[in-house]
């Protein structure tokens, strides 16, 4: 992954950042979801 210097690489760490955590809750989401249609 080639990272633009001009872009500047703290917004690209940000926007990495920021989709991690967006996966990581839809996971958890997704585990709470499952949960539900156990019960």
């Amino acid at each position: 992954m080639e990272m633009k210097l001009t872009a500047g690489p703290k917004k690209a760490a940000l926007e990495h950042m920021r989709k991690k955590i967006e996966m990581s809750t839809e996971r958890i989401r997704i585990a709470k979801e499952k949960e539900e249609q156990a019960r």
